[in-house]
């Protein structure tokens, strides 16, 4: 068995491993593939299924930790309890003896967000707005389980690569996260005023009190993401946590107006509903969030005030619709076209029962014949031809119908077929 010391200094071979490199009796320990504040993690393989994971080991300076052993729990039980593609899979967990908590998840193939604006810059906004919304499937998850992230940043957010297709988001990292259901097992600070997660992506109630976060704390961090994707940097990041603090509380408020590309009017509201200071102000859920959100994944012109769309009022199912709200789509022309051209048709062969299909000369019936292929092809050009000749086969109907039943001839006659 490889402890934690002996693996963080060495690197086994994935050949020839010997028993030195068997974590458990069934994890072959290849390679690290990064560390932490909180452990480190190993590219490892099941030796029975031969199944490529990632095997996670506590810091061993924080074995003797309570309250970090309590996370590194938390961090296991809450992937264990998530099932979404854009959240991380945890396989197994547990503890070896009094010094090794470790976890088994998914291994990952790719890189953060932190680390794709740190090769790339700033990116596009369908392109920014396509990862936040994929972040919203996977906290939608938690939250309907009663999980508040708390840690929500470029760092702990996964492209996973697909092997040729788009890469997936995936959230990652549960360690702080905090559990809001009824009977969950919660991780007490030993100070409740303790920062929990990264000072420049908390929300102002975060700042006072870790505790008392609700799913809004996640969402205001997702507006600051918004805002690091488009612009390459954080808007609260400082030197200090108490000028971050002040930033936050007091500063003048980010916007994306500053932006060297001008930015749909409608996408800077959503960002400042994310990023109020009062939290009832904010929306409700990440589900109104990705709903405000939809109409920025694909590039297009920036509409005027009165098509730009709005944000999800409070407690809405969906976006409010207001002057800036855009336009419902209108029936196009060939729609119309073929509703008159049916109109039509269904009045010419009506008329065509009531006089007798003995009554329809045979260019009357060839009418008949073309209208029906104009509206079986439903084209504009034969659409419009046959609204053409439906109204011609309704006028020659009604006249062949009148010389049938005879100008004094009533009601009666037409019921009678002539």
């Amino acid at each position: 068995m490889v402890c934690v010391s002996q693996a963080s200094q060495t690197s086994p071979s994935a050949e020839g491993a010997s028993a030195e490199c068997c974590f458990a009796g069934r994890y072959r320990i290849d390679s690290v593939l990064g560390s932490g504040g909180m452990g480190v993690v190993y590219a490892a393989t099941h030796l029975e299924l031969g199944i490529p994971l990632a095997l996670k080991l506590i810091n061993p300076a924080l074995v003797n930790s309570a309250e970090a052993r309590a996370r590194f729990s938390l961090e296991a039980r809450a992937g264990a309890a998530l099932r979404s593609p854009h959240n991380l899979r945890i396989y197994d967990a547990g503890l070896l003896g009094t010094e090794q908590c470790f976890i088994v998840m998914e291994r990952l193939e790719g890189r953060n967000l932190q680390e794709l604006l740190r090769a790339r810059g700033p990116l596009p906004v369908e392109q920014a707005v396509n990862y936040l919304l994929q972040a919203c499937a996977g906290l939608a998850e938690a939250h309907s389980i009663g999980l508040v992230h708390r840690d929500i940043k470029p760092e702990n957010l996964f492209l996973a690569e697909q092997g040729g297709a788009a890469p997936v988001l995936k959230l990652m990292d549960f360690g702080v996260a905090r559990w809001r259901r009824a009977g969950a097992r919660e991780v007490r600070l030993t100070n409740p005023r303790s920062t929990v997660g990264s000072p420049c992506y908390q929300a102002p109630e975060q700042m006072q009190n870790a505790s008392d976060v609700d799913e809004r704390a996640d969402i205001w961090a997702l507006g600051l993401v918004l805002y690091e994707l488009l612009t390459g940097s954080n808007p609260f990041e400082t030197d200090s946590i108490s000028e971050t603090c002040w930033r936050v509380l007091q500063g003048p408020r980010p916007t994306l107006a500053d932006l060297p590309v001008r930015v749909d009017p409608g996408l800077e509201k959503v960002f400042q509903r994310c990023i109020a200071l009062d939290r009832e102000q904010r929306f409700r859920t990440v589900a109104h969030l990705a709903s405000a959100l939809r109409p920025f994944t694909a590039p297009r012109a920036v509409p005027t005030p009165s098509s730009s769309p709005t944000a999800a009022a409070p407690g809405s199912a969906e976006p409010a619709r207001g002057k800036n709200a855009p336009e419902r789509p209108q029936p196009r022309r060939s729609e119309s076209l073929l509703l008159v051209a049916t109109f039509l048709l269904g009045a010419g062969l009506a008329s065509a029962w009531h006089a007798g299909p003995a009554s329809l000369p045979e260019p009357v019936a060839a009418q008949g014949r073309q209208l029906l292929q104009g509206v079986r092809s439903a084209s504009s050009t034969l659409l419009a031809e046959a609204v053409f000749r439906g109204s011609r086969l309704a006028a020659v109907l009604e006249g062949v119908i009148g010389r049938d039943a005879g100008p004094e001839d009533g009601p009666e006659a037409l019921s009678s077929g002539g």
